[in-house]
């Protein structure tokens, strides 16, 4: 693996995606949830209101077993 692809896949593991907007729906958590995880590697959190956490935990408990 090349310097550069190292580098990126540290910095995806590293990283978080986020919403935190007043129009947040369950739809846009559950898009976020799989934007978490990629063919090259799992983003290091996902950063959501606490009333989205349900649909979330859902969501990451089917796409990982």
């Amino acid at each position: 693996m090349s310097d550069l692809k190292a580098a990126a896949l540290r910095a995806l593991k590293l990283m978080d995606l986020t919403t935190l907007n007043d129009d947040d729906t369950d739809q846009k958590v559950i898009d976020l949830c799989h934007a978490a995880k990629s063919p090259v590697g799992n983003t290091a959190a996902i950063c959501i209101y606490p009333r989205f956490i349900p649909i979330a935990k859902k969501t990451l408990r089917e796409q990982y077993s």
